[in-house]
């Protein structure tokens, strides 16, 4: 038997989003005038899946969005974060793969812009769970789809 075998379907809090996590995972929801987050984390916290929608009715360009992200990603995770790739992906988002020395946690951000929302989803576990994590939130974030 798989771990986490038993999932769930959620929507977030803004609708933007549909996917599976395991019932076992915790869900926590947060929200302001400009930011809406969804977080979803492994009982033992060594994994994490998150998606922000943040839009404070300003067109932003692209390359103000990923100086956004990026800046996000440090703050929330560690200063000393690098990004190993850049992607440009087909439907036009962009997904950064990165890494954190200090705190030992590989994750990558999916993020794209739609009008004046930017949206992000974030995934990641700490680097020396990853034969436990990498095939498993792969799987939650493959099943993750934008609803619109």
């Amino acid at each position: 038997q798989p771990p986490y075998r038993w999932t769930y379907e959620f929507v977030t809090a803004n609708g933007l989003y549909t996917g599976q996590v395991p019932i076992q995972w915790m869900r926590e929801q947060a929200s302001n005038d400009t930011t809406q987050i969804d977080r979803f984390t492994s009982p033992d916290r060594k994994a994490v899946i998150q998606l922000i929608l943040y839009d404070d009715g300003e067109l932003v360009s692209k390359k103000i969005a990923g100086a956004i992200v990026v800046t996000m990603l440090h703050q929330e995770y560690d200063p000393d974060l690098t990004i190993i790739e850049d992607k440009i992906l087909p439907e036009g988002g962009e997904l950064l793969t990165w890494k954190t020395t200090q705190s030992g946690i590989n994750g990558a951000t999916h993020f794209e812009m739609n009008g004046t929302k930017l949206k992000i989803m974030t995934w990641s576990y700490l680097t020396a769970e990853k034969t436990i994590y990498n095939e498993l939130v792969q799987k939650i974030v493959e099943s993750i789809h934008a609803v619109e």
